[in-house]
């Protein structure tokens, strides 16, 4: 494990020195007051009795006051005039934000919508978003109870104050445990939802602490920048967190295990918006066990040797479909990466992507020797936007006969550059490196033992 972190650490894989507006809802729509006249008498849809419910179990979770989403949607009147924004968007795809192909598998925790409820939202915003009778809604939908039971809770120190736009700033976390931990689950609890967009963590093992501890004490203010990733020699990823999440709980005993001696890093991605409301002092909550069934690893994966290694993952100018691709064979990788996986048998419980701002698609599969089994599928890439994905029932995996697929696809014409600081990016030939402006194409698997 170690000296893949350490490699990992070279390229810095979780980064971005860019800078972008993040897109939340579509920056060309318009609120619509509308007429809000009931469409006749007993219009099919209205808000208190068919949409309130749709918008507190999918959206209000982020478009809440506090919250990141930038419309709020627990007002009735705010609904009623974002209802054609809100349709769009759900018809499209975007909100709420979740990428994985319903083709390839399912997923716990779908962020997705039913076809009755994009049909209820679709028809309740043409019939001009009637509101109905206040007494025929249903009682608050609450929010979902906490997934994880908090065992340690790791604050970033004193508050931050975000720069305006995206900033990308990394704390470390001190870890305090004598003897060896599995966390089990995770959360984040900012204190200012308004502006933490996602985070990174990281364990960085005894042998890799100094880097980070030497860039905290550089720095000025608390943390320090990390627009290039938090990857250093010795450190290895323990999940990511987005708004919405009430916490990520990992498949029934297993766990992800940290020694004494190490440290935790989190890389948290700010937006601001409003500079008189950019201060945040989050909180790391962690579920943890002295002991697990088995024992898990956030394993990534891609061409070591020609992409990150030799340079060759060569993304030219003005070409709009890019492909590269591996058949991954983790038989040699394991005895170095989790010497402790001495079953050839393991489990699969879920699959991430990780890409930069020219990804369009994405796929994480196994190979077989006489069947292919999906994991992932990312139609519609977002940098913005990325998740791990757990699966609803987990997969088997037989080390020295199957293979891991990644693929990746890029545009890189002048329509589909990031803007940065306010300007397009000229286009220009693209490779593998470490910052945003560059590229990547890794796969992650939560692994086990069988």
């Amino acid at each position: 494990m170690r000296r893949l972190a350490a490699a990992l650490g070279a390229l810095g894989l979780a980064c971005a020195d860019a800078t972008e507006t993040t897109p939340t809802l579509d920056a060309g729509s318009t609120l619509d007051a509308g007429s809000n006249v009931d469409a006749g008498p007993g219009p099919a849809f209205v808000y208190y009795r068919d949409i309130k419910p749709i918008l507190e179990t999918h959206c209000t979770g982020c478009h809440s006051p506090g919250g990141i989403g930038p419309i709020d949607l627990t007002v009735p009147a705010v609904a009623v005039a974002a209802r054609t924004l809100v349709k769009a968007q759900v018809e499209s795809g975007l909100m709420p934000p979740w990428h994985a192909a319903p083709e390839c598998r399912s997923y716990l925790e779908e962020r997705r919508l039913t076809a009755a409820e994009l049909q209820a939202l679709g028809e309740w915003s043409d019939l001009g978003g009637p509101l109905g009778d206040e007494r025929d809604a249903a009682a608050p939908i609450p929010p979902p109870p906490p997934a994880i039971e908090i065992n340690k809770r790791l604050p970033t120190g004193e508050a931050y104050s975000a720069t305006a736009g995206d900033d990308y700033r990394c704390f470390v976390l001190e870890w305090d445990e004598v003897a060896p931990k599995f966390v089990t689950g995770f959360n984040l609890l900012p204190s200012n939802q308004a502006i933490v967009h996602h985070a990174n963590i990281y364990i960085a093992e005894p042998n890799g602490v100094a880097a980070f501890r030497n860039k905290d004490v550089a720095a000025a203010g608390p943390g320090f920048p990390c627009f290039g990733g938090a990857f250093e020699p010795g450190s290895a990823l323990l999940g990511a967190w987005a708004p919405g999440s009430n916490g990520i709980k990992y498949p029934a005993g297993t766990g992800v295990q940290i020694d004494p001696g190490s440290v935790i890093v989190m890389e948290m991605h700010f937006y601001v918006g409003d500079p008189n409301n950019n201060q945040d002092q989050s909180t790391l909550a962690l579920e943890l066990a002295d002991s697990v069934e088995r024992r898990a690893l956030v394993a990534p994966f891609w061409n070591f040797q020609e992409w990150s290694q030799g340079g060759n993952m060569p993304i030219p100018a003005n070409q709009a479909d890019v492909m590269h691709a591996i058949n991954f064979d983790p038989n040699g990788f394991v005895p170095l990466i989790a010497p402790w996986l001495t079953n050839r048998a393991i489990k699969i419980y879920g699959a991430g992507l990780h890409m930069h701002y020219l990804g369009t698609r994405g796929t994480v599969a196994i190979r077989r020797p006489n069947a292919d089994e999906c994991l992932l599928e990312i139609p519609r890439w977002d940098f913005n936007w990325q998740y791990g994905y757990l699966f609803t029932e987990p997969t088997d995996f037989l080390i020295g006969e199957d293979r891991l697929y990644l693929e990746c696809h890029w545009d890189n014409t002048a329509a589909n550059q990031p803007i940065i600081d306010g300007a397009r990016r000229p286009v220009r030939d693209v490779n593998w490196g470490g910052r945003s402006t560059d590229e990547m194409c890794i796969g992650y698997v939560y692994v086990t033992e069988r």
